[in-house]
């Protein structure tokens, strides 16, 4: 489950973070993929939009939708944070390992299930930095 979490953390610190060092085409296939989750979960455009300042509903297609976006990037697989890639991809990013393993450090909260999880994890993410992705 800390695996879950951090993998939530680093989607959220990617997104934001890869605005500025993407492509124009590797932008494209992120809110591709942020997209298919909006599509696919049926997630409120409203609880959304509030989850991402920090206003975060108890809502079933909010958490459907969290995780979707860690399985689409790679982050999860099988329910299961893959950590490598997850390390490596998000202190490629922020260049700052030390700055990734303290997010981890912080927001890792096994809360029984792996929505529970990952929702807590992106509550953490988004208080801690104010900066959303989902």
């Amino acid at each position: 489950m800390k695996q879950v979490l951090f993998s939530l953390v680093i989607i959220s610190i990617c997104y934001l973070q890869l605005v500025e060092l993407l492509t124009d085409e590797q932008q494209k296939r992120i809110n591709e993929k942020r997209d298919e989750c909006v599509k696919e979960t049926g997630v409120d455009a409203t609880v959304l939009a509030e989850a991402r300042k920090g206003n975060f509903a108890n809502d079933a297609k909010l958490k459907q939708h969290i995780l979707c976006v860690g399985e689409k990037h790679n982050f999860i697989k099988d329910g299961v944070v893959q950590k490598d890639v997850v390390m490596t991809q998000v202190t490629a990013i922020l260049g700052d390992a030390d700055l990734t393993q303290q997010l981890y450090d912080k927001c890792i909260q096994d809360k029984g299930s792996l929505l529970e999880t990952v929702f807590a994890i992106a509550q953490c993410y988004i208080s801690n930095t104010h900066v959303a992705v989902i």
